[in-house]
Formats: structure tokens, sequence, C-alpha cells
């Protein structure tokens, strides 16, 4: 590529002379009389080389030199200069990084060739450093930039690593609790001496049968999520048509066969039918009665009250709002009247009250406690069907009372 070189001085046989010693090697020259003049050209075209005198009007060589750095023009630049002003040269080179200077008159054309060699061959290799280290730069940019997608891939499969084993963890924590309930009737039907009546007899097959398949479909649907991932991190819903009022009384059947040893009996009193049958899934919710109605039993003294309130419109106490038909249940024990911080907690997981040594989550005995998990699983299908879980004190300290709102959404 032709490099430019521009010549300054206010004598013209220098600038002619200069001109006739560079010709035969470089042909694009320019020439200026002054600084003034020499800037322009320098701000009109890239230029490489400057050989420039010093003492010149109206801008002398410094003030020209000053300039370009200023304005971030940097061509290479030799100073012409005379024996006594070398210092001042000197001081340029220090100060500005010059070349170089040359004395003058210029009486050598083979050195003063030297001299612009050098001086080009310097910048082209600065310049060629400096396009090196910006392709540097830009390399190490995109590294960095490659370095932070893979870091950031990375980050993100742990994080959904970490979200799988949770999850999985969260369904055999919860599908471990709900095998209780099911498990301790069957213990409970198990220990019973079979009835001489065919009635009794068929009624107490048919609770243990239907105990048997509801481990089975909690087995199968807890291996389902287990598969799914956290692609499924809500715990699948299995909606069908319900019929919330049976619901609730085959739950008050199956444990009030078991509780006539303690002297208790959940008292039931069944509404009117609701208007239509509900989108639910019978499961969760038949899980949900059976936590309620369970603690209801465990809280309660021997001989003690337990009853089930069914209210089909909401009515008061409902914890839902809007104008859409609600299915309200109230249980009510005469247990040990929770704290309003103790209405809260017991509703987040691992969270238990009580005696730690009278811990039997297959148990029905007075005192017994699960693993902490019921309450939470239950408000968790409660909230994932568009309803609410919530407990607290009866208003005359007699016991506590749990309500489960849900809304009945009609069969599509």
């Amino acid at each position: 590529m032709e490099q430019t070189i521009l010549v300054v001085d206010d004598e013209q046989v220098n600038r002619v002379l200069m001109g006739k010693i560079l010709s035969p090697s470089y042909t694009a020259l320019r020439y200026a009389a002054d600084g003034e003049e020499a800037l322009a050209i320098c701000r009109r075209e890239p230029v490489d080389l400057v050989v420039s005198d010093l003492y010149m009007a109206p801008m002398d060589g410094v003030t020209f030199l000053k300039n370009l750095r200023q304005e971030g023009l940097n061509p290479a630049f030799l100073v012409l200069t005379s024996q006594a002003d070398q210092s001042q040269a000197l001081d340029l080179t220090r100060q500005y990084g010059i070349a170089g200077y040359l004395i003058k008159p210029i009486t050598n054309a083979q050195q003063f060739l030297f001299h612009v060699n050098t001086a080009l061959e310097k910048k082209r290799l600065e310049q060629l450093a400096e396009d090196l280290m910006k392709q540097v730069q830009a390399h190490n940019l995109q590294l960095e930039q490659r370095v932070a997608e893979r870091t950031a891939e990375l980050v993100e499969k742990n994080l959904a690593l970490e979200r799988l084993s949770k999850f999985r963890g969260d369904v055999l924590n919860i599908l471990g609790h709900e095998l209780n309930t099911p498990l301790a009737l069957l213990q409970g039907y198990f220990s019973m001496k079979p009835s001489a009546d065919p009635a009794q007899a068929a009624r107490r097959e048919r609770i243990i049968q239907g105990s048997i398949f509801r481990i089975q479909q909690l087995v199968d649907q807890g291996l389902t999520n287990l598969r799914a991932g956290v692609d499924n991190p809500h715990f699948h819903l299995s909606l069908k048509p319900v019929d919330p009022l049976a619901l609730a009384q085959s739950v008050v059947e199956r444990l009030n066969g078991l509780l006539a040893p303690r002297n208790l009996h959940i008292d039931f009193d069944p509404p009117p039918p609701p208007s239509s049958l509900s989108q639910w899934d019978a499961q969760r919710v038949e899980s949900v009665m059976e936590e309620l109605l369970v603690n209801a039993v465990r809280a309660t003294p021997d001989g003690g009250k337990i009853s089930l309130v069914m209210k089909t419109q909401g009515g008061e106490g409902c914890l839902l709002t809007g104008g859409q038909e609600k299915i309200c249940l109230f249980v009510e024990n005469q247990g040990t009247p929770l704290t309003p911080q103790q209405a809260e907690t017991i509703f987040q997981p691992f969270v238990t009250l009580g005696d730690p040594s009278h811990h039997g989550s297959g148990l029905l005995t007075q005192g017994a406690h699960g693993s902490g998990l019921g309450l939470s699983a239950s408000r968790i299908w409660a909230e994932l069907h568009g309803g609410k879980l919530a407990g607290g004190p009866l208003p005359d300290g007699s016991g506590n009372r749990f309500s489960l709102c849900l809304p009945n959404q009609p069969v599509r």
C-alpha cells in the first residue's frame, strides 16, 4: 500500500531538496509551508509520515505537532532542527513520541532516506501491532461471551437438576404421606374381628377393597409424576365429574367404622345435594377431607365430639369470594385451641405440633401426629382446584375449626 509523506518547511529550497531525495522511492508526497497548511492537509487525508521544520510562521512545528496529537492524528513525525536545538528535539521525543530528529541542512541523502524509511517501518509495525491487539481483544471478547453463555447454560442446567431433585423429593414426600391414611384404615379394619352380620362383613370388605384401590392409584400417580419430572411441576390434576356429598359421606363412613374403641363418632348431617356435579380430582379432594378428619380424630379426647358440616352455597364462613357457587366443608374438633401463629405454621411442610415421641402417621390415637406434610399437601390440592384451606380456634375456645372451600365448577 502506498505511503504518504508530508514535507513541512517555510523555505521552498528545502522542500524541493527533500522532494528530490524522496521522489525516486515515494510518489505520494505532500508539501506545506507552515503548520497551519500542514494541519489542514492532515485533517483532509491520511498521512503516514511528517517531516517538519520547527521554526515557521504563523504556526511553528511544535504547535503543529501538539494540535495533531490533541486531535487524535498520529502520523510518524521527524523533526528538522539545527545543531543548537537538539535538546528541544529530545524533549519532543520524550513528550510526544516522535520518530526522531534530523540536523539541518541535509547534506547526506542516504542518511535522510534511512531515517525516513526507519520511521515509516516503525509506524507500519506499530499499526500492525495495534491491529493485532484489536483482533486479540475482539477474539477475547468473543471468548468471554462464549464462556458466559456456556456458564449460563451450566447454571441453568444445575438449577434444572435442583428443581428436578426437589420436585421428585416433594412427590415422594407427598406420596408417602398420602399412603399413610389408607394404610391406617386397612390396618384398622384388618384388626377388627370378622362380623357375623353379612351386611357388616360386606361393608368391611368394600372399604378394604376401596383402600387398596386408592393405594394403587396413589402409587401409579406418584410414579407418573416422577417420570414427568419438572415438566409437570404442579402435580397433575385428573378432573372428572364428582359428587361432593357422596365423596364426603364415603370418607366419614370409612373413618367412623374405626372410632368405636375410642368412643368417638364423626357427626355429619348431609345437606341437600348440590345443583350439579363438580369438576374435581376426586382422589385429591378425598385425601384433603381425610386429612382434616384424621387430624380431628387425633386431636380430640376419647368420648369427645367431631363434626363435619357441608354447605353447598358457601354461606357464612366461606373463604372464597365472588358469585360462583361454592362448596365448603367445616371440620370441628375438641383439641387444644391453636394460637394465631400455629394456625398458619401448621400448613408449612414438616411442621408438627405436640410431643415428637407420639409420632404415628398410621395411628388414630389421641396425640399422634404425622410427618408434617399432610396439611401442606392439602393446601396445595385446595389451591390447585381454585379453593382455599384454613384453620384456627373456635370462638368459644372449645377446640378448632378447619375450613375447606372449593368452587363448584360445573362439568364441561
